[in-house]
């Protein structure tokens, strides 16, 4: 999110708001469920990085995932994804 700030108001906001939300930091399983994603869903359907160790990240911990980009994630199976809207 962070990274789509195009300005010092938008950083500054974006910041606001993540504020309110727990920070869950990457341990070994979490890890390894990302390159399980990778090797699985790099080639078939182009699954980035970041991506990966987001899914990863909601798969281990057993949270549901929100994405404005649904297409990223949504061949990923067991994963419980939830639209967001403009």
């Amino acid at each position: 999110m962070l990274f789509g700030a195009t300005n010092k108001p938008d950083l500054y906001i974006i910041n606001k708001k993540l504020s309110r939300f727990s920070i869950i930091l990457i341990n070994e399983r979490i890890n390894l469920t990302a390159i399980s994603l990778i090797q699985d869903y790099k080639l078939s359907h182009g699954l980035a990085l970041a991506d990966a160790l987001i899914a990863a990240t909601a798969l281990e911990t057993k949270l549901k995932l929100f994405s404005y980009n649904i297409r990223d994630f949504k061949f990923i199976a067991d994963l419980t994804l939830y639209p967001l809207k403009d």
